[in-house]
C-alpha cells in the first residue's frame, strides 16, 4: 500500500484532486491488526486503493500534531484514558459534510 501522511494528502490533493481513504488504527485494536494482514494485502484491494485513492493511515492514539493546508490539529485528550486524536473526533462528527 501507498499509505501516506495528512500532510502529504493536502499536497497532493491540491495537485491531482481524487477521492480519500483514511484508516483510522490503534496499535491494541485485533480487527485492525487483521485489515492489515488480509484486506490491504490482498492485490486488488491495494490496485483500487492506490490507483483511485490517497490512502491514508493513521493511529487514532497518536500525540503527533498534524497540519493540513494552514489548519492543525493535536491530540487534546492524551493523558487521558481514551487519547482519541482531535481530528479523528472531528471527522467521526461531521455527519456526511465535506472536510476541507
Amino acid at each position: 500500500m501507498n499509505w501516506i501522511s495528512f500532510e502529504q494528502l493536502y499536497d497532493s490533493i491540491q495537485k491531482h484532486p481524487k477521492k480519500v481513504f483514511i484508516d483510522f488504527y490503534a496499535d491494541w485494536c485485533v480487527p485492525c491488526k487483521r485489515m492489515d494482514k488480509e484486506v490491504f494485502t490482498h492485490p486488488q484491494v491495494k490496485a483500487m486503493l492506490n490507483n483511485d485513492y490517497y490512502a491514508v493511515k493513521m493511529n487514532v492514539e497518536s500525540p503527533d500534531t498534524i497540519r493540513f493546508g494552514e489548519q492543525t490539529f493535536i491530540n487534546e485528550r492524551l493523558n487521558r484514558r481514551n487519547p482519541v486524536h482531535q481530528i479523528v473526533l472531528l471527522m467521526a462528527r461531521r455527519k456526511n459534510r465535506p472536510f476541507s
